[in-house]
């Protein structure tokens, strides 16, 4: 079944006569258009494309037959009103996250009808994710873990986090990656200790941790790791710290099935760690959902009380953090395939295959 068949179905159940799609994620999975503008009003007959001058003919190539590709125009804009009304639309259903006050003011000076905010209508269908799909992330998720094996030539003395992620960054272009999933973490040192560290000139040395989280975008879909290396053997208390770290990432992953909740397996985590008096160096969630987005649905943290599904891929990235000090994350992106987990990354991150002995 089409994606938007499956919206237009829902439309009655959601007590609209249309549906307009303003996200660009969600406008592409519904009809394969991506463009600067761009809409879709879903009505329970006909899906249409909306697009300007500059898109039209790429609208008309990529949308599936089922839609009617519309371009605006002065005359469009004035004729609005008369097409909603021909068309028996009274109430429209709009991505109260993602249009904007402004714009809906915009759309409601050119259309007199009702507007209905809606939550999730397309990002619920985009969690289960299908074969397709799986295989984007997948190789997008192969890319990066060439990238990481190739990286580790570029460990020397002297060398800037900024000029590692520049490598990073050169590699995916060579492996055919045009777009990375978000700006790639590179941390030295101390600067590991912040999880969300912005990549500087800080400089390598003997004895320093690199943290590198990054990603890569295949065909639109996103992928998403952390590795931590040594630059010589860690310290008893550092190497203790990195092996809790793995054990809690393999123990998430141990309990990973369609019984338990997102909810329930972060908890497994932080039970885990509060033997260790270690909870509160566990400042983030324990996962976040991967497709289009590098962050969606479903969120592996305290505040989804929901049961995993087949075909949900997310991430396990347990980490501790000690400020002015290091921090250790470890990341993978998996999949519920039915009974089976995947792992589909596939970089080491045992201990002793990530010390590196840098000159």
């Amino acid at each position: 079944m089409l994606n938007i068949t499956k919206i237009q179905k829902e439309l009655k159940k959601l007590k609209v006569d249309a549906f307009l799609v303003s996200k660009p994620e969600n406008i592409y999975y519904l009809s394969n258009f991506k463009g600067s503008f761009g809409l879709i009003l879903a009505t329970k007959k006909i899906p249409y494309l909306i697009t300007d001058s500059r898109y039209i003919f790429e609208a008309k190539k990529v949308a599936p037959a089922k839609f009617t590709v519309l371009k605006t125009s002065k005359t469009f804009n004035k004729n609005i009103e008369s097409f909603l009304k021909k068309r028996k639309i009274k109430k429209i259903g709009f991505e109260a996250d993602s249009l904007t006050i402004t714009k809906l003011k915009n759309i409601k000076k050119l259309a007199k009808v009702s507007f209905k905010p809606l939550l999730n209508t397309v990002e619920k269908h985009r969690e289960i994710k299908n074969q397709e799909e799986i295989g984007k992330i997948q190789k997008a998720q192969q890319i990066c873990d060439k990238i990481l094996k190739d990286i580790r030539r570029s460990f020397k003395t002297g060398v800037t986090e900024n000029e590692i992620s520049w490598k990073i960054k050169q590699l995916a272009h060579k492996y055919g990656i045009d777009e990375l999933s978000f700006p790639t973490i590179v941390a030295f040192g101390k600067n590991s200790a912040t999880p969300h560290h912005q990549t500087s000139d800080k400089k390598l040395k003997k004895g320093d941790i690199i943290l590198i989280d990054m990603g890569v975008k295949y065909k639109n879909y996103n992928s998403d790791i952390t590795r931590v290396f040594f630059t010589k053997r860690p310290s008893k208390n550092v190497e203790k710290i990195y092996n809790t770290v793995l054990a809690c990432q393999q123990k998430a992953i141990s309990k990973l099935s369609t019984r338990i909740t997102a909810k329930n397996l972060e908890q497994h985590v932080r039970n885990f760690l509060i033997k260790k008096k270690l909870n509160r160096n566990f400042c983030h969630s324990l996962g976040h959902g991967v497709g289009l987005e590098i962050h969606e649905n479903p969120t592996v943290s305290y505040s989804n009380n929901q049961k995993f599904k087949k075909g949900h891929i997310f991430t396990i990235e347990p980490g501790l953090y000690f400020e002015n000090s290091y921090g250790i994350r470890i990341e993978d992106v998996v999949l519920i395939d039915g009974k089976k987990i995947k792992i589909l990354s596939r970089s080491p991150k045992d201990l002793e295959k990530v010390i590196i002995d840098i000159k």
